[in-house]
């Protein structure tokens, strides 16, 4: 899925500088999410990234959170 246009991460990182350059693929289990892909940030550099968390609970904002990080990675110039 690409983020902010099909799949899983079409409602996700919209208006943000992930959103077009990043492809990834979203995972959960029991107490645990993850979200693993491609982008491109916004200096043009390709990049690889895993993002995995366990011990969540249903209500954390721990998807937000990884959200949040993977934006960041999206956001460098460099």
């Amino acid at each position: 899925p690409v983020a902010g246009r099909t799949g899983t991460l079409q409602r996700r990182f919209l208006s943000t500088p992930a959103a077009g350059n990043v492809r990834a693929k979203t995972g959960w289990i029991l107490e645990g999410r993850a979200l693993s892909g491609y982008l491109t940030t916004a200096g043009g550099r390709r990049g690889i990234f895993s993002v995995v968390v366990n011990g969540t609970t249903p209500d954390a904002p721990v998807a937000a959170a990884i959200d949040d990080l993977v934006v960041t990675l999206a956001s460098h110039e460099g």
